[in-house]
Parts: structure tokens; C-alpha cells; sequence
């Protein structure tokens, strides 16, 4: 795991979008070697196209004096024909920054596509070695949709609300509300929360929410209907708490990523003969 100090070289500095411009290339290596390291997955935009694909970067390498990233092929698969045309591939991706425990920190680049190869007998693609990995300056943890259906129960001065996650993350916790949680305004404290599956824990307090939105279509549990969308932010929360629900978003993407992997598998397997 590396340590990124932050830089004060002329050649660093913080673009108009506020993103930290990293453009040394031993710092650039070490970025994307570190996203191999995690099989972090890639978000890859193709300019002029406003589908989103999913890959994962495979790795960086050379031949001769051209340097290069090597991505897995896209998915959807319509990705990987549309890549070879596109003028420019922008991907980005989450890594664990060192001294943040499980805090995850966005990166991006830019490149151009070069060529298909083939990597451990699967498609790949070469991309051209970026010249320069930009770093949101801001902290973030990993966010997961549960694969199951998990509520959540809490307190709000003296009522009692129930809801279904709809998201959650070392964080703070989105959450799907029937009408009688509407009353939740930003700012409000929840306490005594809870949630419906072992692997996460009973937070006493430090939970406050900073969102309330109406829905465009109802949610349907067995639980209920639910007509409106809350966001909270785990503030002031005990630190193992905290570090339980972190482990639950890392298993759950690692299952996530397996499942990736299998499906790029199935994907360009052959006809059984």
C-alpha cells in the first residue's frame, strides 16, 4: 500500500474542477498499479457517448518506449467494440488511501485506445499510459446497494421509524421511508438504530440526516410502501461500529467482484463443442 503525500511541485497543483492533478509518472505507476492491486473496478466513459461500462484495470506495462495501461473488456459488451472508435476513454476508480482505514479516494484519467490484446487467454485492451491521474480531494467511502433486502429501525425523538437501505457505506446510510417518516427533516438525530441482518451493527447515536426526497415511483416491501428517500450521515458514531459496517461493504463488493469476473468469463467462452 503506498503512502500519497500531498505535493507541492510545480508539476502538481489542483485543476478548475478542484481535482489534485498528479502528473510525475512514478506517481502515476504507483496510482494505477495500487487500483491493480485491489482489482478496483473502472468506471469507463467513452467521449461522446453518455453509456457508462464497467471493467476492471488488469495492469500497466511497456513495449519498447511506449507505456500502457491494459483494461479487462466492457461491460455492457457493446462497450468493447465502441472503444476501439472512441477519441478518448475516461475511467475512474476508488483505492484505499493508507492512515484512512477503508476511506476509499477517487481517481480519474484519460487516454486513448491503442489496441486489443489478449491477457491470461481473455480480451483485453491496451490504453495509452496517462499523463496525468487527477485525485478528488475529497475522502469517500466504498457505497453498496445490500444484495438482500435489509431494513433499518431508529428512533426520532419519540417515534418510533422503520425503512428499507437502499445504500450504505462506511459513511452514512440511504434509506427508503413510508409516508409517516417524512417528518425527518435535515438536521434531525436518529438513535437506537438498527438494522435487520447480523453483519451490521446497533448504532446508539452520532446519526443525522441531511436529506428527504419524494420518490418518482413507490417501493413496495414487505414491510410496507415506501413514498420518500432519506439520507444520513454517520457523524459521530463509535468507531467499531463504524469498522463492522466498512467489513460488511468490502465483503459484499468482493462477492460483487467475483461475480464480475465470472460474468466476463462466461462472456467469451466459447460455444460447448
Amino acid at each position: 500500500m503506498f503512502l500519497f503525500r500531498r505535493k507541492t511541485d510545480a508539476d502538481d497543483g489542483i485543476d478548475s474542477r478542484g481535482l489534485e492533478a498528479v502528473s510525475k509518472r512514478s506517481q502515476i505507476v504507483r496510482i494505477l498499479k495500487e487500483a491493480e492491486r485491489e482489482r478496483s473496478v473502472l468506471e469507463i466513459k467513452l467521449s461522446g457517448r453518455g453509456q457508462i461500462y464497467s471493467s476492471v484495470l488488469l495492469g500497466v506495462g511497456s513495449e519498447g518506449s511506449q507505456s500502457y495501461v491494459v483494461v479487462d473488456s466492457l461491460i455492457p459488451k457493446e462497450g468493447s467494440e465502441l472503444i476501439k472508435h472512441a477519441p478518448i476513454v475516461t475511467g475512474s476508480f476508488l483505492i484505499r488511501e493508507k492512515g484512512y482505514k477503508e476511506a476509499r479516494m477517487p481517481y480519474e484519467f484519460s487516454a486513448r485506445f491503442i489496441a486489443g490484446t489478449v491477457l491470461d487467454g481473455l480480451p483485453a485492451f491496451r490504453l495509452t499510459m496517462p499523463s496525468v491521474v487527477r485525485r478528488n480531494q475529497r475522502r469517500e467511502y466504498l457505497r453498496i446497494e445490500p444484495p438482500v433486502r435489509v431494513h433499518i429501525s431508529f428512533k426520532s425523538d419519540k417515534d418510533h421509524i422503520t425503512g428499507l437501505v437502499a445504500n450504505i457505506s462506511g459513511g452514512g446510510v440511504g434509506f427508503y421511508v413510508r409516508p409517516e417518516g417524512v417528518k425527518l427533516s435535515p438536521g434531525t438525530f436518529m438513535t437506537d438504530v438498527s438494522f435487520d441482518l447480523p453483519d451490521l451493527p446497533t448504532i446508539s447515536k452520532g446519526v443525522m440526516v441531511y436529506l428527504m426526497k419524494p420518490l418518482s415511483h413507490e417501493i413496495v416491501s414487505q414491510n410496507g410502501r415506501f413514498r420518500h428517500y432519506c439520507g444520513a450521515q454517520f457523524a459521530d458514531i463509535e468507531e467499531h461500529a463504524r469498522e463492522r459496517i466498512v467489513r460488511y461493504v468490502v465483503e459484499v463488493e468482493r462477492m460483487a467482484l467475483r461475480s464480475l469476473d465470472r460474468r466476463f468469463m462466461d462472456a467469451f467462452e466459447g460455444p460447448e463443442t
